[in-house]
């Protein structure tokens, strides 16, 4: 025992801690990362995982397996070589794009480095498994993974080369399938509650992937690396690329040109803002199109294009031409558009300004439907609803109605409900008890391993360094010798022992640095219970319990008889 705890010394591990911040780092994680010595970048995306940061990998894959084996999960191991047949099979050769990374073998037969197993788990499920009684299987691993990312960056979090637990389930229909995505959503729920991380479940896009159903589970971070639309309100959060499809599956893409009428109304007169609306003209060749939005809102330039399916046209920004706010008895705007015989061809509103105030339109326009300007201005135009602004703070919760609020998180997990996508393809069915052949229904299930050793940091520190959820940390326990002489090294060195012989996961700072370098290295790391013996002792016999940067308890420490069972377990109760 004596002998393995010469490997858990700070004099022999290798903790080459940094003072100064590291350059080029923008993510909280990523620079203490650096700065405690845990990691080490070889390039642009690809990292070396130092003693104490895969400590903490090993204690995060071991909490994983621990609750995969709750529902049944068998962990296995696939290849991270793949052929390129199976990838041109289910279409992903191509789809995929540059961030498979792609290479070829001395027979000029490709492969790729995996980002991903959907296709080589169903083919394994196609040629072992037979029966109905089988399911439902779940299948498991935690594994090196890579991409070619395009800009690598943010240290572990968008890296080339990174380790992720990959899950896949099969059931013999829908039903049960989703059974299973939401035992996995559960199971994930209970994962991140060990370490009372604070994070959102985000409805999100389904990607390169696929699936019709797919969440991801976002840690939330001030970092403004990652952002996403949340309502408080009914506590449903979007991704982006989410939150574009939700207007798009909402909206009715034709409005009347009374619903129009009365909602330019509502939003001039009935607010009483007289300059709430923005107009903005879009002109291609002779044809103009307009685009009406709220004027604190951010107009995307880009969605103006990808509406008109063009982005040779000219959008004016000039004071005459971008915005004509609609005042009582003020007819600028009709005489500029109809009097010059500049007509639209379409009219456009922003989406947001239909929700945002539940407008009710039927017959309220024929109340204000004698105003010169709203009269006239739809006339023989085409008119719509759009997605035409970014989305912000102002936007509009599609459950509820209220306003959503941008939150920045960082994705840690991502799960998906494949249904048949991949069965179809590879032709995977199964017959079941009554005798009818289906193909078999999938959901895969992400965990990012060791980006969440960079994640958790987010949240897990502060000034000094980082504070290790007991859990996760390397160790539990760092024995600190602050002041180095004969007699409080003897002490140590009994406490020391005693801890080890009890099972305490402790490292020992034997290191002959200087207090200061040691407190803040100590710090630094992050381990949640420090034992100091240094100045204390010197004067009162006493050594210090420091738990997550607080002084909880001072204890007497008269002679090295004194270190009994009693002070190390009381110890041990600290860290369980």
């Amino acid at each position: 025992m004596l002998e393995l705890g010469v490997f858990m010394k700070f004099s022999k591990c290798l903790i080459p801690t940094v003072k100064n911040n590291p350059q080029k780092t923008k993510m909280r994680g990523h620079k203490l990362l650096i700065k405690s010595g845990f990691i080490r970048m070889n390039n642009k995306g690809i990292y070396t995982y130092l003693y104490m940061a895969w400590k903490i990998i090993k204690n995060i894959s071991e909490i994983i397996s621990t609750n995969m084996n709750y529902i049944n999960a068998q962990e296995i191991l696939l290849p991270i070589l793949q052929s390129s047949k199976i990838w041109i099979t289910s279409k992903r050769w191509k789809m995929y794009g540059k961030e498979l990374f792609k290479l070829g073998d001395r027979h000029l037969k490709e492969y790729c480095l995996a980002p991903t197993h959907e296709e080589l788990i169903t083919l394994f499920v196609k040629e072992n498994i037979f029966s109905y009684k089988k399911f439902p299987l779940y299948l498991y691993q935690i594994q090196t993974k890579f991409r070619d990312e395009i800009r690598p960056q943010a240290g572990l979090i968008r890296s080339r080369e990174f380790i992720m637990k990959d899950a896949y389930s099969f059931d013999i229909n829908k039903k049960n399938a989703l059974v299973t995505y939401k035992k996995f959503m559960i199971i994930y729920k209970k994962i991140f509650n060990l370490w009372n991380i604070q994070y959102r479940l985000v409805l999100a896009d389904a990607g390169n992937i696929g699936g019709s159903k797919t969440h991801e589970f976002r840690i939330l971070t001030d970092s403004n690396d990652e952002s996403f639309a949340s309502c408080k309100n009914c506590k449903k959060s979007y991704d982006f690329d989410t939150y574009e499809k939700c207007i798009v599956s909402k909206k009715n893409k034709f409005l009347s040109q009374d619903h129009a009428k009365y909602l330019c109304y509502q939003k001039q007169y009935v607010n009483n803002k007289s300059n709430n609306l923005l107009f903005t003209f879009y002109k291609i060749e002779d044809k103009f199109t307009l685009f009406i939005s709220e004027k604190s809102c951010n107009l995307d330039l880009q969605k103006i294009y990808d509406t008109c399916k063009n982005e040779k046209g000219h959008v004016f920004n000039s004071t005459k031409m971008l915005t004509f706010l609609l005042r009582r008895n003020n007819t600028s705007l009709y005489n500029e558009i109809f009097y010059k015989k500049r007509f639209f061809e379409s009219i456009y509103f922003d989406h947001d300004l239909l929700y945002q105030d539940n407008l009710l339109f039927n017959d309220a326009f024929r109340v204000y439907s004698h105003i010169s300007p709203i009269r006239n201005l739809y006339e023989n135009s085409n008119i719509y609803m759009s997605n035409l602004t970014k989305i912000n703070n102002n936007s509009v919760c599609f459950s509820c109605n209220n306003n959503i609020k941008l939150e920045y998180g960082i994705e840690i997990a991502h799960i998906f409900f494949l249904g048949s996508k991949y069965t179809n393809i590879f032709d995977v069915s199964i017959t079941d008890s009554r005798g009818s052949k289906n193909p078999l229904e999938m959901g895969c299930y992400g965990i990012g391993v060791s980006r969440l050793l960079s994640a958790i940091i987010e949240e897990y520190s502060d000034t000094h360094g980082i504070i290790w959820p007991l859990n996760l940390a390397p160790f539990k326990v760092s024995l600190v010798l602050l002041k180095y002489n004969k007699t409080i090294k003897i002490i140590c060195d009994a406490l020391y022992a005693k801890m080890l012989s009890i099972g305490i996961s402790v490292i020992y700072d034997d290191r002959e640095s200087g207090a200061t370098e040691k407190l803040k290295d100590n710090y630094l790391i992050g381990v949640p219970l420090l034992v100091v013996i240094g100045s204390n002792f010197s004067k009162f016999k006493e050594i210090d319990l420091i738990k997550h940067r607080v002084l909880i308890k001072k204890i007497k420490i008269s002679n090295i008889n004194d270190i009994s069972l009693g002070v190390t377990r009381y110890i041990k109760n600290l860290i369980v």
